[in-house]
């Protein structure tokens, strides 16, 4: 509920558009069903050209802020590399593919198939 309540707060601070309470909430309760108060947060934060709430979802929906977001999420993540562990890779094993029957094999059915065939007329 808090994420809901910021996001208004952002939105009517940043665009100060005069669309309803009701109209803001509804609009915002959809997008953070859909994306999450982090990324919308994010989203309005950025330099918009804002005409109504409804506008924010072609923004949401932009793979460009997308890709940006995961970025500085990534930013934020911390670890130190000498605690980390590496598994050791699972083996696979390949089944060697049954060799194709061609369709001259087909036909010299029980002939040696390695002959080759004069198809010379003469």
């Amino acid at each position: 509920m808090e994420g809901k309540k910021q996001i208004r707060d952002l939105y009517y601070e940043k665009y100060g558009l005069e669309e309803g309470f009701a109209q803001v909430n509804l609009a915002i309760n959809k997008y953070v069903e859909e994306f999450g108060v982090d990324y919308i947060i994010f989203v309005l934060k950025q330099n918009l050209n804002l005409n109504s709430i409804y506008g924010l979802s072609y923004f949401l929906k932009d793979d460009r802020f997308e890709q940006s977001f995961e970025r500085e999420k990534a930013k934020l993540i911390k670890f130190n590399i000498n605690e980390i562990e590496v598994e050791k890779p699972k083996e696979i094993k390949y089944k060697k593919p049954k060799k194709q029957q061609l369709w001259g094999d087909m036909i010299l059915k029980g002939d040696d198939t390695n002959k080759k065939i004069d198809i010379s007329r003469g």
